[in-house]
């Protein structure tokens, strides 16, 4: 048989540095005391408050993380728990116009070697794309995306099909 450890009368708590019987420390639910009596316990949650109240500051400037421009406050819009999203106005619109036309196949989804410099959103778009069935490199406007969303064909050589 194991032999059982004497339940002690009291306990130092770690941060007063007193030393209170142990009916002044919370028991932990795997049964277990913590080392915080529980009036350093209650101290340590109000200043964790009165740190949160106080850090709370009404910015007027934050940075885009898409564009990486510094905006005004109210360029981003508010989410409904309170904190401003990390995105300006303009470049959700952007990005929800980017969605929209790829739902819709009207732009390439296929990479592509002939890409132009970046845009505004931080993305490349493909100036030419080549033809897997002529070989020839043509615009982005002469494809149609097939049913998997990518550009292989161009539209005459679709027709010839």
């Amino acid at each position: 048989m194991k032999k059982q450890k004497p339940i002690p009368q009291s306990k130092v708590c770690t941060v007063c540095g007193t030393n209170k019987p142990i009916d002044d420390f919370r028991t932990h639910k795997s049964g277990f005391n913590l080392n915080q009596c529980r009036q350093c316990e209650r101290e340590m949650a109000k200043n964790r408050m009165e740190e949160k109240r106080n850090n709370t500051t009404n910015t007027t400037k934050k940075v885009c993380t898409i564009c990486g421009k510094g905006k005004p406050i109210d360029d981003f819009r508010t989410h409904k728990s309170g904190y401003n999203l990390n995105q300006c106005r303009q470049c959700e619109r952007d990005m929800s116009k980017k969605r929209t036309e790829e739902k819709r196949g009207k732009t390439a989804i296929d990479p592509s070697p002939f890409y132009s410099s970046t845009t505004t959103i931080g993305k490349s778009v493909p100036l030419l794309i080549h033809c897997n069935k002529c070989g020839k490199d043509k615009p982005i406007a002469d494809f149609r995306p097939n049913k998997s969303g990518s550009l292989n064909l161009c539209r005459q050589c679709e027709k010839k099909r």
